[in-house]
């Protein structure tokens, strides 16, 4: 497998793997609340996911503006491939530590699975380096922007090349927007198609995306001010993409996140 991959470095607080889960609210369901979901959410938060040390980052994220308001996206980061099972294995057994009596536990995952229904889509992606720690003073649900992109692969162009490219552009628009208070990018590790490309841009309100977008913008400008030099930048670096995307908007559940 590792010789279609592309391989990276990261940092030793950095995950290399996440897991991308989709999953859906069972839209049937009568008998349950938001205070008792959240409440069932946060107990296995802490019992578990919490105490893992398997995982290093948890977000759980609920539809905001997409095709299907059923929808939500639990993103789990790891150390390595090999981390995502272990850390399942581990998962299992603090859920018997946290819930030791067989029947109180049982009874718990009835209820907490209960919300969901049973069918849930996975990939796993290798972590992209140039992320941007969360930095806010928001206490509000954050805004979460996810750009399903195409990538492409221009006879002409090597891995290196991208890379530079890629990082010039977000170290001069990304980690210099203060509307993006937080990054991630991750790319095909594995799953249905080996172009997906991931981008995750994370505001603390509604309103800060479009001016995100602008400012985004105004530093393209200011980093490329020659016209012909931006354009040539540009030319070279969209080789690399389709030119197709889709984008999904989402806010943050703030009491189940891990790292």
């Amino acid at each position: 497998m590792s010789l279609f991959l592309p391989c990276y470095l990261f940092a030793q607080d950095e995950p290399a793997f996440v897991t991308y889960t989709t999953a859906h609210w069972d839209m049937s369901k009568t008998d349950g609340s938001n205070d008792e979901w959240l409440a069932l959410a946060k107990e296995y938060h802490e019992k578990v996911t919490m105490k893992n040390e398997l995982i290093m980052r948890s977000a759980f994220l609920i539809h905001y503006f997409t095709e299907d308001n059923s929808e939500v996206k639990i993103i789990t980061g790891y150390k390595s491939w090999e981390y995502i099972d272990k850390a399942q294995d581990r998962s299992d057994a603090l859920a018997e530590a946290g819930w030791p009596d067989k029947a109180a536990r049982d009874a718990f995952f009835d209820k907490y699975d209960s919300y969901m229904v049973n069918v849930h889509a996975d990939e796993i992606y290798r972590v992209v380096p140039g992320a941007k720690a969360i930095v806010t003073q928001s206490t509000e649900p954050l805004v979460v922007y996810i750009q399903e992109i195409q990538r492409a692969y221009p006879e002409d162009g090597t891995t290196e090349e991208f890379r530079a490219l890629h990082k010039e552009f977000l170290d001069n628009t990304v980690h210099k927007n203060p509307f993006i208070v937080g990054f991630r990018n991750y790319a095909h590790g594995w799953g249905s198609d080996n172009r997906d490309f991931v981008e995750v841009r994370i505001y603390e309100n509604w309103g800060a995306i479009q001016s995100g977008f602008d400012k985004n913008e105004e530093l393209t400008k200011a980093h490329w001010p020659d016209e012909t030099a931006r354009k040539a930048f540009f030319d070279k670096y969209d080789r690399y993409f389709t030119g197709y995307h889709a984008d999904y908007i989402y806010h943050s559940v703030s009491e189940l996140r891990k790292g």
